[in-house]
This record gives C-alpha cells, structure tokens and sequence, in this order.
C-alpha cells in the first residue's frame, strides 16, 4: 500500500488560528491499483507546537485501515513540512 498523491486540496476556513482543515481525494496503490477517495484532514498545533493530524476518508479501501492511516498521515505531515500546502 502506497500513497500516491492528494489531489484538489483545498483549505476551509476556520476561525482558530491553531488548527488547518483540508479537503482533497486521496489515490492510493492497493495491489498494484489505484483507489481514489475523498478525504478530509486536520492539522492542529499543540500548545508546545507539536502538530497532530487527523484524516478521515468517505470510502473504505479493501485493505486493513490502521496502515492506510498511518501512511496517509505521514503523506500530509511532509506535505506541510515542505510547504506544499494551501495557505
């Protein structure tokens, strides 16, 4: 299982200054396919300024969800490392 991409992200505006919310569709790799689905995340700052994120996807993919969360987060906290993010 492999994060290809997130595409059409887009930034909802939120009023806390702490915390993004995004929208996107997620395509992953399953088995050598591709599934798409939309996904929303959130990055939130603690106050010691450790970032948290929190995905949720609309459809399930066939594979065991622990490890497609795991990789999706890792996908958008390098994301936001980069700067690759809508401001």
């Amino acid at each position: 299982m492999k994060v290809v991409a997130i595409q059409d992200i887009k930034r909802k505006e939120v009023p806390l200054y702490y915390r993004r919310e995004f929208t996107g569709t997620a395509v992953l790799e399953i088995f050598r396919k591709n599934f798409s689905s939309p996904v929303d995340f959130v990055i939130e700052k603690s106050p010691l300024g450790k970032s948290e994120v929190k995905v949720s996807m609309k459809k399930d993919p066939d594979y065991p969800i622990i490890p497609v969360m795991r990789n999706l987060k890792n996908y958008i906290t390098e994301l936001d490392k980069s700067g690759k993010l809508p401001l």
